[in-house]
């Protein structure tokens, strides 16, 4: 039985080990591209063209609709609660700490997760499965820079102007659907934000859902060019790495809160 144990969580180790380390590679050798310029590559920056599209941009009504049911939820509870306590002054910090700084970019990896992290897993096991990969070396097309790089731009960028769109729609709408009920103008509404936006704030709502973001294309695209034989092993490769994503995630939102 110990030896059992041991050897399974050896194993664990060994397969995570070589993971991380396929993951250093992608990064290394899709930075390498970027530094050499690869993006202004006519077919390169045209493949980053298309993942920004559908990555960011169709993802845009989605973002949209979660921060409304969301921030008119949030808003609603935050002004009933802070105007109840006559703290006034302390409407802008709270919605600026708990929608920009924790809700937003949660909500918006787990939808590049859910939505463009699975379909870019899929989309790396069936050209590795087609041997598509193959026949791009073949032909002397650099895999890192055609396909690497431009996913992960796409989700670099779209995961931090998806999480201003939501802090936007949520801190807006939240106030249009549910919050003019209470005693607060929209003016003064508008400025207590406005007066606790600082660049501390700022900074945060940009890296946490970059770093995230990297997470979640990285481990995708790890899990599916490690796909062997079938398609599959696809699934499988799908709930390891959201399993992985997850933990990662977890760890990136700590950290940010210890910072």
């Amino acid at each position: 039985m110990p030896t059992s144990f041991v050897a399974r969580l050896g194993s664990r180790f060994i397969e995570s080990t070589r993971m991380w380390l396929v993951i250093a590679t992608i990064m290394r050798q899709s930075m390498r591209s970027l530094f050499r310029f690869a993006l202004f590559n006519h077919a390169i920056f045209r493949v980053i063209v298309r993942q920004l599209y559908f990555t960011a941009f169709q993802a845009i009504p989605i973002v949209c609709l979660a921060a409304l049911l969301i921030g008119s939820v949030l808003v609603d509870n935050l002004l009933n609660l802070l105007t109840n306590l006559n703290a006034y002054d302390q409407i802008g910090s709270y919605l600026i700490s708990s929608i920009t700084h924790e809700l937003a970019p949660l909500i918006c990896t787990i939808i590049l997760l859910l939505r463009s992290g699975s379909a870019v897993l899929s989309e790396m096991a069936l050209m590795k499965i087609n041997r598509e990969m193959d026949t791009l070396s073949m032909l002397g097309i650099p895999i890192e820079s055609y396909l690497y790089l431009p996913r992960i731009l796409a989700f670099a960028i779209g995961g931090p102007c998806l999480t201003v769109i939501f802090s936007m729609v949520a801190l807006l709408g939240g106030y249009f659907t549910l919050g003019y009920f209470h005693d607060i103008t929209f003016d003064n509404y508008i400025k207590q934000i406005l007066d606790a936006i600082h660049l501390a704030n700022i900074i945060p709502l940009v890296l946490k859902p970059f770093f995230m973001g990297l997470v979640v294309v990285l481990i995708a695209i790890e899990k599916g060019i490690t796909v062997r034989h079938a398609f599959t092993e696809v699934p499988i490769k799908l709930i390891r790495g959201m399993m992985h994503t997850a933990g990662c995630i977890i760890i990136i939102e700590i950290a940010f809160n210890l910072v």
